[in-house]
């Protein structure tokens, strides 16, 4: 594995940690709610990335085609070539997607 793609996949990693804090921020201040994070990856991995079921994606080309992308398979860390499930498959309640500036909350099952 080349030291390019796992410090490509680190930034993104870190990114959508910061994305994640930032969605729970607005949440708190703008709607009053807090989102809390979930606890280790069997819980994220059932309901999403919050307690409350919320699963939060930073789309990072949304800005740039205004178009958003549905992650449905991803890769689970550096340099792992085989593909799993994506988030979107978790038991979550509802799904964010978007960018620092603009975002939408998608409620499942409907």
């Amino acid at each position: 594995m080349s030291k390019l793609v796992s410090e490509g996949y680190f930034y993104l990693f870190i990114l959508g940690r910061w994305y994640e804090e930032y969605i729970r921020k607005y949440y708190l201040l703008e709607k009053g709610l807090n989102l809390l994070p979930s606890v280790g990856e069997q819980h994220q991995f059932t309901i999403g990335d919050t307690r409350e079921g919320m699963e939060i994606k930073n789309d990072t080309q949304f800005n740039k085609t205004g178009n958003l992308y549905f992650e449905i398979d991803e890769r689970s860390g550096a340099g792992i070539l085989k593909f799993v499930p994506s988030g979107i498959y978790s038991g979550s309640l509802s799904y964010l997607i978007g960018d620092f500036s603009n975002f939408g909350d998608f409620i499942r099952g409907i």
